[in-house]
């Protein structure tokens, strides 16, 4: 199997609701599970960034998918490409909404700080990993 990775962002169609982005969650993690696709997902003023690690096949799959979604608008592939390591080995869909008004500022901005850290430590220098930190950090400080 070789390892595969897609970093993409989009905008969120104008009326997307929180509900729409939990039930994508729900059936994104029961799908990446079942075909070992990990990754990251952001969601910040109406704007996602995604990075997802596989098998080739079920990244572009999956990448397919969200291309024909009409909850996503303005779709750019931002990278793709062949890796050696998975970073997000456990993560098959992490998210955290830092629109929601449920959260804390504090704990907003802990998880941010925290997030920004992470990215900081990352081992894995391939241009996709590198890329969707650089803009997530971007998309997060904004």
């Amino acid at each position: 199997m070789s390892l595969y990775e897609l970093t993409y962002c989009s905008f969120a169609s104008n009326n997307l609701k929180q509900r729409d982005i939990l039930k994508i969650l729900a059936k994104s993690k029961e799908h990446n599970k079942k075909h070992n696709i990990t990754g990251c997902l952001l969601y910040h003023n109406h704007e996602f960034l995604q990075i997802l690690e596989g098998e080739e096949d079920y990244v572009l799959e999956v990448f397919e998918k969200i291309q024909n979604d009409k909850r996503h608008d303005q779709i750019i592939l931002l990278e793709q490409g062949k890796k050696n390591n998975r970073l997000f080995e456990n993560w098959n869909m992490t998210y955290y909404d830092l629109n929601s008004e449920e959260h804390v500022d504090v704990n907003k901005q802990l998880f941010i700080d925290n997030l920004i850290n992470f990215s900081h430590l990352s081992l894995e220098n391939s241009s996709g990993v590198t890329l969707f930190w650089r803009l997530a950090r971007q998309l997060l400080l904004t």
